[in-house]
């Protein structure tokens, strides 16, 4: 149980956070609570199908490869943000696809990051 709560924390920082700078086109001083609630909305959508994709034993034994992590991340992500807001900018899939980028940057950064801990 802890582990899916894991899971699901770890997807809406990891979605929330590029999608809220996308939607206001990186002039964060333009943030409003709409903004914040769409994206925490978004992270949340993320993290609910990240942690339904963690009950599939293909993909549970797969979990530790960041490869593929980062590729489930980034269809949850994109999936999340397609089905929360229309896009604010491109084409009608250009913003979502750049969240879900922007959501493995994220955690590639992150896991990168712990890896060098002093």
């Amino acid at each position: 149980m802890l582990d899916k709560l894991k899971i699901f924390y770890k997807r809406i920082y990891e979605a929330s956070v590029p999608c809220v700078v996308l939607m206001v086109q990186g002039q964060i001083f333009t943030l409003t609570p709409k903004h914040i609630l769409i994206a925490l909305k978004t992270g949340m959508l993320t993290g609910t199908f990240a942690v339904i994709l963690s009950f599939i034993p293909l993909l549970k034994k797969h979990y530790d490869n960041k490869i593929i992590l980062a590729f489930v991340i980034f269809a949850c992500t994109t999936s999340a943000d397609l089905l929360t807001h229309p896009t604010h900018f491109g084409g009608a899939t250009t913003e979502a696809l750049v969240t879900g980028l922007g959501a493995v940057s994220i955690f590639l950064g992150v896991k990168y990051a712990s890896r060098y801990k002093s």
